[in-house]
C-alpha cells in the first residue's frame, strides 16, 4: 500500500509542476517584482501588481519573428497579432534599443517583458484590457539595486539561435552566479561598479567568457552564443530512464554510443549484428533461424538457470522480453550501452549484465520541411544446403521525418523483408518481417511531450539444422512444419517539465508486448502413429510507469552538483499454453486424450526507488554515488527489499588539445527470479516445484579505466573489471516419479574478470574508423546441487567466448560515393554438441561416457561486411551490401550446431530521397 501512496504523491508533485497556473505564478513573480523587467500594474492602483495569469489581455498568444527591429516596431507587431491597443509616448521608449525575438505561441506578457527589458517602463492594465506604457514608479525590491549594478543577458545555441535553459552563468572572482530560465535569460545583481569576467557554461557545450563593466545602479547586458563542444568526452549521454543527460567525462563507468548514421552505413541484417560488431565483449549472435534474437550479454555470465541477457529499454520503456525483442534498425536514432552491474542502481533489477538503451528517430525540429525516403533492395542468401544454395531476399522501406518552428518534430516509417524457404526436406523456413514505427515530439521552453510507437509483426518457421535428420533419431527425421506468428510492439508517452532552468521532472508511461503463437500445419509422421499436432502460444506484456526528477546547480565556477531521484513501477503478465496432442490447430483446440493442454498465467510486479548524486569540481573531478531499493513480487517471502548501491570517481585533465580521463566505479545489482522459477508448474515431460524462498541473483564488482580524447578527433578507452555473480538460480533434481521433478534454487556462482579496449577516430573529415576488443575470463565457481546442462565447476558458462573483437571503417572516398567495411570476430567457446548427442541416440555415431562429455569447444570465426552507396542523381542513390563476405559457415558456439545457417548475403538496391 505504501508504495502506491508514494507513486501517487510523486505524480501529484509532477502535475503541480506541469499545471499552467504554477508556471504562470512563477512568471508573475518574475515579471511583477524583478528588475530590470517591466512591472504589470493595475490602472486603478499603480502600486498594485497585476496577477498576470488572471489578466486575459496579457495571456493572449502571439508568434514573433523579429530580428534587430526598433522597440516601437516590435510593439506594433505584437499589438497587431494580439488585437490589442497599447498606448505609449515615443519619447519614453529607449533610444537605439533593437529587439530580437524569435518565438512561437508565447503570451503577450512574455513578449512585452522581452521588448521592455531595462527600459524602466511599467505596463498599466485597465479593466477593459487596454494597455499603456508609463515611466516606472516602483521602488526596486532588491536591496542591492540602490547602489549596485547587475549583469543581465541571454544564453543561446550558436547554431540554432534557440535559448538554452539551465545554463550556468558565473561572475569570476565573486560568489555571484545565476541559472538561465526557459527563455535563456539570466540576471546577476548586487555587483559593485567595476570590470568583471563572466563565464557561461552548459553540458555538451564549450564554455564562453566575456568581460563587462558594471556601473552602480545600472544594468549591463552580456549575451552568450555557445557552440557544441568538439571534445568527444563532452558528448551528452542519457543516465536515467527519465532522460536525464550528462557528459561522458562525468561517467565513472564506460559507455558505448552507436549513432543512427553508423547503423545506416552498416545496413545490418539485424540489430544483433550491430551490437556484436561495436560493443566490447558482446555476445549477440544472429541466427538464420532466430532473426529476432536480442540475447545480448557482456562481461561473461551472470546467470546459470536463465539467460545473462542485458536489460533493454526502448525510448525509456522497459522491454517485456529481453531475449526476443526485435527492433528495426531503420527506426534507430541512437544506441547507448552501459556495461557492468553499476547500471542496476538506476535501471533496476535484471540490469546485472548492463543496459542497452535504444532511442528511435524523432526528426529535426529545425528543418521546417518534410524529408521523404523510399528504398527497395533484392539479393541472394547463400546456404550450405543442396537445392537452396542461393535464395532471393527482398527488402523495402519508406520513411518521412521533419519538424516545424524549432519546437515540433516527427518521424514515421515502415519496412518489409522477405526470405523464402532456405532449408531442405520440406521444412517451412520462409521468413517475413514487417515494421511500422513513428514518433511525435513537441518541445517548448518549459514543457515537452513525446509520443512514440512501434509494431513489428513477423512469420517464421521453427527449423532445425537439416543434418539432424541424418542422425537416425525418429523425432528428427521429418520437418517440424511449425509456423510462428510473432509480434513485438512498444507504445509510450513522456511528459517533461522544466519550470526552472535547473530543475527538470518527467513522467513516462508505456507498454511493451511480445507474442509467439505457433501451430503445426500438418502431421509429421515420424512414426505411423505420429498424427497429433503441436500448438503453443507465449504472450508477454509489461506496463511501465516512471517518474524522475533532477536538479542541477553550479555554486561557483569551481563547484557544482546534480541530484536525480525517481520511482518506477513495472507490471509484467505472462500467459502461455502448450500441447503436442492437438487434433486441430484452428478455433477450439481439441486434444487426444482430452485435457492435454498445459496452461499458465503468471504475473510479476516490481517497484523501484532510486536516488543518485554527482559532485563536480572545476570540470575535472566528478564524485558520484547512488542507491536503489526494489520490491518484487517474485522475491522470496522472507527476502524483503533488494538494495543496489554504486559509487564512482572520474578525474579529467587537459593535456594541450587532448584530455585524459581516469575512472573507477563499484556497483551491486540484482536479477529477479523468473515467474516460472518461483511458481513452478506441471508440464508434459516434467514437474517443477514452487520455491517460495527463492532469492534474486546478485552481481557486484569493480571496473576502472582510462579514456584519452585527442581533441575530438579520436577517443580511446581501456577498462579492467572484476565481478562476481552469486546466488545464481539453477534446477535441482528432487525426484523422478511419476515424472522427473525439479525445483529452482539459489546454488551457483560465477567469477568474471577481463579487460576491454575500444576506440574511434576521425582520420580525415571524410574517413572514420572505430574498433573494439575484449578478453573475458568467466568461470563457474559454485554449482551446489544443480543438475543437468553438462555444467562443472571451473568451466566457462556455455556459449561465452573469451575473445571478441570488431571494427568498422567508413568514408566518402570519391565524389558522391560512400563505403563502409567491417569485421566481427568471435573467439572459441564451449557448448553442447547437438549433432553428436543425437547421433548417439540414433546409433549413427559414437556415444560418450557421460553427458558432460558432449560439451565441446566450437572454433572461433570472423565475418566481414561491406556496403557501398553511390549517388546517381540529385535524389537517387544506388547501393550494394555484402554480409559474411567470405561465406564463413562456422557454427556459432553461443547457438550450437542445432540451428541452420546463412552464408553470404548480397543485396543491391536503390534509395530515392527528397
Amino acid at each position: 500500500m505504501s508504495r502506491h501512496v508514494t507513486i501517487l504523491a510523486l505524480l501529484g508533485a509532477l502535475l503541480v509542476t506541469l499545471h499552467p497556473s504554477a508556471m504562470w505564478a512563477q512568471a508573475t513573480r518574475q515579471i511583477a517584482f524583478a528588475s530590470p523587467r517591466p512591472h504589470f500594474v493595475a490602472a486603478s492602483a499603480l502600486d498594485r501588481p497585476v496577477e498576470v495569469r488572471k489578466a486575459a489581455a496579457l495571456n493572449r498568444r502571439v508568434s514573433l519573428d523579429l530580428v534587430g527591429v526598433p522597440v516601437a516596431t516590435a510593439i506594433e507587431e505584437l499589438s497587431r497579432q494580439a488585437d490589442l491597443q497599447i498606448s505609449y509616448s515615443s519619447a519614453a521608449l529607449p533610444k537605439g534599443k533593437l529587439v530580437t525575438i524569435r518565438a512561437q505561441d508565447i503570451a503577450v506578457a512574455t513578449g512585452l517583458t522581452e521588448m521592455l527589458l531595462a527600459a524602466e517602463l511599467d505596463v498599466v492594465v485597465d479593466r477593459g484590457g487596454q494597455l499603456a506604457l508609463v515611466p516606472c514608479r516602483h521602488t526596486l525590491m532588491l536591496a542591492e539595486a540602490q547602489d549596485t549594478g547587475a549583469i543581465v543577458g541571454r544564453v543561446t545555441d550558436k547554431a540554432t539561435g534557440n535559448p538554452i535553459a539551465g545554463a550556468t552563468v558565473v561572475v569570476e572572482g565573486t560568489r555571484k552566479s545565476s541559472t538561465t530560465e526557459g527563455d535563456g535569460r539570466f540576471r546577476i545583481g548586487g555587483l559593485e561598479g567595476g570590470t568583471y569576467t563572466v563565464r557561461a557554461r552548459y553540458i555538451g557545450y564549450s564554455p564562453l567568457a566575456a568581460t563587462v563593466t558594471v556601473s552602480a545602479s545600472g544594468d549591463v547586458e552580456a549575451a552568450f552564443a555557445l557552440e557544441k563542444s568538439v571534445q568527444a568526452l563532452d558528448e551528452l549521454v542519457t543516465v536515467t530512464p527519465g532522460g536525464m543527460q550528462t557528459e561522458l567525462r562525468a561517467l565513472p563507468s564506460p559507455m558505448t554510443v552507436i549513432t543512427g548514421d553508423e547503423i545506416a552505413r552498416r545496413n545490418p541484417l539485424a540489430l544483433a549484428d550491430v551490437v556484436q560488431q561495436e560493443i566490447p565483449g558482446a555476445s549477440a549472435a544472429y541466427s538464420a533461424a532466430l532473426p529476432r534474437f536480442t540475447n545480448f550479454s557482456v562481461r561473461g555470465g551472470s546467470s546459470i538457470g536463465a539467460s545473462s541477457a542485458m536489460k533493454i529499454f526502448i525510448d525509456g520503456i522497459e522491454s517485456a522480453n529481453y531475449i526476443f525483442d526485435a527492433v528495426d534498425p531503420e527506426s534507430i536514432s541512437r544506441i547507448e550501452v552501459i556495461r557492468g552491474p553499476q547500471a542496476s542502481t538506476v535501471y533496476g533489477p535484471d540490469a546485472a549484465g548492463g543496459v542497452v538503451q535504444i532511442f528511435t528517430k524523432r526528426g529535426d525540429a529545425n528543418s521546417n520541411r518534410a524529408r521523404t525516403s523510399l528504398r527497395a533492395e533484392a539479393g541472394l542468401v547463400q546456404t550450405p544446403y543442396e537445392g537452396f544454395g542461393s535464395v532471393v531476399r527482398q527488402q523495402y522501406g519508406a520513411s518521412v521525418d521533419g519538424g516545424a518552428n524549432g519546437v515540433v518534430s516527427y518521424s514515421l516509417g515502415a519496412t518489409y523483408t522477405r526470405t523464402p524457404d532456405f532449408v531442405p526436406n520440406g521444412e517451412l523456413s520462409r521468413q517475413e518481417t514487417g515494421s511500422l514505427f513513428g514518433a511525435l515530439r513537441y518541445s517548448g521552453s518549459q514543457f515537452s511531450i513525446d509520443l512514440h510507437g512501434r509494431y513489428l509483426p513477423g512469420e517464421y518457421g521453427i527449423v532445425n539444422n537439416p543434418l539432424l535428420a541424418e542422425t537416425g533419431v525418429p523425432f528428427q527425421s521429418k520437418p517440424n512444419l511449425i509456423r510462428q506468428q510473432v509480434h513485438n510492439e512498444t507504445y509510450g508517452i513522456r511528459l517533461e517539465a522544466s519550470p526552472l532552468g535547473w530543475w527538470r521532472t518527467s513522467l513516462t508511461v508505456g507498454i511493451d508486448r511480445s507474442g509467439n503463437p505457433a501451430r503445426q500445419l500438418g502431421a509429421r509422421r515420424t512414426t505411423p502413429d505420429d498424427t497429433l499436432l503441436t500448438v503453443f502460444d507465449i504472450q508477454q506484456r509489461k506496463a511501465w510507469l516512471s517518474v524522475n526528477t533532477s536538479l542541477m546547480k553550479d555554486f561557483s565556477r569551481s563547484l557544482g552538483a546534480s541530484v536525480a531521484a525517481g520511482i518506477d513501477y513495472a507490471n509484467t503478465a505472462l500467459r502461455s499454453s502448450f500441447t503436442a496432442q492437438a487434433l486441430n490447430t484452428e478455433g477450439d483446440i481439441q486434444t487426444e486424450p482430452p485435457g492435454g493442454i498445459s496452461e499458465s498465467r503468471l504475473g510479476l510486479e516490481n517497484t523501484g526507488y532510486f536516488s543518485q548524486a554527482e559532485l563536480r569540481w572545476r570540470d575535472m573531478l566528478y564524485l558520484s554515488a547512488g542507491v536503489r531499493a526494489d520490491q518484487n513480487s517474485n522475491f522470496g517471502r522472507d527476502f524483503g527489499t533488494a538494495v543496489s548501491p554504486r559509487v564512482g570517481v572520474a578525474l579529467t585533465q587537459a593535456l594541450g588539445e587532448a584530455t585524459v580521463k581516469l575512472r573507477v566505479a563499484y556497483g551491486r545489482s540484482t536479477r529477479a527470479p523468473l515467474p516460472l522459477q518461483a511458481s513452478g508448474g506441471a508440464f508434459p515431460f516434467n514437474i517443477t516445484l514452487p520455491n517460495l524462498l527463492l532469492e534474486p541473483e546478485r552481481q557486484s564488482g569493480w571496473d576502472g579505466g582510462i579514456d584519452l580524447d585527442l581533441g575530438g578527433n579520436a577517443l580511446i578507452g581501456i577498462t579492467l573489471y572484476t565481478q562476481r555473480a552469486t546466488n545464481l538460480i539453477a534446477t535441482v533434481l528432487v525426484g523422478d516419479t511419476p515424472l522427473p521433478t525439479d525445483q529452482y534454487r539459489n546454488v551457483g556462482a560465477i567469477s568474471n574478470r577481463g579487460f576491454e579496449l575500444e576506440g574511434r577516430v576521425e582520420v580525415t573529415p571524410w574517413l572514420r574508423a572505430r574498433a573494439q576488443y575484449a578478453y573475458t575470463r568467466s568461470r563457474i565457481t559454485e554449482l551446489g546441487e544443480a543438475s543437468g546442462g553438462g555444467l562443472r565447476v571451473g568451466d566457462a558458462p556455455p556459449g561465452l567466448p573469451a575473445h571478441t573483437a570488431g571494427g568498422t571503417v567508413d568514408g566518402s572516398l570519391w565524389n558522391g560515393g560512400t563505403v563502409s567495411g567491417g569485421v566481427t570476430f568471435v573467439g572459441s567457446s564451449r557448448n553442447f554438441d547437438v549433432l553428436a548427442f543425437n547421433s548417439c541416440l540414433g546409433a549413427t555415431g559414437p556415444c560418450q561416457p557421460a553427458f558432460e562429455d558432449y560439451v565441446v569447444r566450437y572454433p572461433g570465426f570472423a565475418h566481414f561486411n561491406l556496403s557501398v552507396t553511390q549517388q546517381l542523381l540529385e535524389h537517387l542513390d544506388a547501393m550494394i551490401h555484402v554480409d559474411n563476405a567470405f561465406n564463413n559457415l562456422t557454427y556459432d558456439g553461443s547457438l550450437t550446431n542445432g540451428v541452420p545457417q546463412f552464408g553470404r548475403v548480397t543485396t543491391v538496391g536503390a534509395r530515392a530521397r527528397w
